[in-house]
């Protein structure tokens, strides 16, 4: 093949080979830059769904796919016998806790899960903070939130111990939270609001970190990537005609 004064031969496994990198590179970059999609969809609900009028938590079986994100109202009675500390959580370089409490929501069997905020460990590790539950019924206002992966990561730990909940837990898993504990809870957090008067724990809620512009820069990678190989490819198999060609 003739393109002006160069000839274009490429042998036929180069080919092969150049055809199949060049649709996986795309294909990636295809479906990072799908996942940033995603993401980004994700972070328009959350920020059009901060802005309406919090929805009161009742009877009726919540739906997470409309909650999420949405500030809710809840009313009901805390169960802090079912309570779990979730480990490794840091605030301005200190270690602690996350307090993790299911709350019975009043006139039904519906449980759900309030991150009531962060504690500091303490001295000793191996004594368990003193948290101060209201034993009353109460009103709370709160974000609903699904937990950043890592409260949901596979793991082989064992929420019971001798027959008991444990204190403290490295990962929070809702199935093996679930099964613990003997009744069904929901599948999403209600992340309680800073204002709340019920404990002094801090709560600083950011905004969902997803990560979007990693996923966006992968997929430019991949296309830049599919790119480099054509001008090389090209380069390699495109020569400048002699005379002897001709």
């Amino acid at each position: 093949m003739q393109i002006f004064n160069y000839q274009f031969k490429p042998a036929l496994i180069p080919s092969l080979m150049t055809t199949v990198l060049l649709v996986v590179f795309i294909k990636l970059g295809l479906w990072q830059a799908g996942k940033a999609d995603i993401k980004q969809a994700k972070m328009d609900l959350y920020e059009q769904r901060s802005h309406i009028d919090p929805i009161r938590l009742d009877s009726t079986e919540p739906d997470t796919e409309r909650l999420i994100y949405s500030p809710v109202i809840a009313k009901g009675r805390f169960e802090p016998e079912y309570q779990i500390l979730l480990d490794n959580q840091v605030y301005k370089g200190h270690a602690g806790y996350h307090v993790i409490t299911p709350l019975h929501l009043s006139g039904s069997d519906i449980r759900i899960l309030v991150d009531r905020g962060w504690i500091p460990v303490g001295e000793n590790r191996n004594v368990i903070p003193s948290i101060v539950t209201p034993a009353d019924e109460v009103e709370l206002k709160g974000i609903a939130s699904l937990p950043p992966a890592k409260y949901f990561e596979l793991s082989k730990e064992n929420l019971l111990v001798d027959g008991k909940l444990e204190a403290v837990v490295q990962n929070l898993d809702i199935g093996r939270y679930q099964t613990a504990v003997k009744f069904q809870v929901q599948k999403f957090l209600i992340l309680m609001d800073p204002a709340s008067p019920y404990g002094g724990f801090v709560r600083e809620w950011p905004k969902p970190d997803l990560k979007i512009e990693m996923n966006r820069g992968y997929a430019l990678q991949w296309y830049f990537m599919a790119i480099a190989l054509m001008i090389i490819y090209l380069a390699l198999n495109l020569k400048k005609k002699t005379k002897q060609d001709e």
